[in-house]
C-alpha cells in the first residue's frame, strides 16, 4: 500500500521526493495499491490514477483500482476498508 492525501488532483509533494529516489524497477514483483485521501472524488480519483501509473512505471503489479476515501468518510476508515474490501471480492 502506498498512501497519500490528495490536493488539487495531485498527491503529496513529499511522496513525489520519495518515489523519485528509487531506482527503476525498484518495485518489481511487488503488489502495489495506491491509496489517497482527498475532499473530492475527482480529486482522489485523478491522483490515484496518476499514483497508480507511477508504481507501475517503477515496476510493481498495480492492482486494478485502488482505494480512494473522500471528505466524510475519512472519520471512518473501517467502514472505507469494508466497502473497498467488499469492492474487490465481488
Amino acid at each position: 500500500m502506498v498512501a497519500t492525501p490528495a490536493a488539487r488532483g495531485a498527491y503529496s509533494g513529499a511522496l513525489k521526493v520519495l518515489l523519485d529516489h528509487l531506482p527503476a524497477n525498484a518495485l518489481a514483483g511487488v503488489v502495489a495499491v495506491p491509496v489517497v485521501a482527498a475532499e473530492a472524488q475527482t480529486q482522489a480519483d485523478a491522483a490515484e490514477a496518476v499514483l497508480a501509473r507511477l508504481l507501475s512505471e517503477l515496476g510493481a503489479d498495480v492492482v486494478d483500482f485502488g482505494l480512494t476515501a473522500v471528505g466524510p468518510e475519512l472519520t471512518e476508515p473501517a467502514s472505507v476498508a469494508a466497502t473497498y474490501a467488499a469492492a474487490i471480492i465481488g
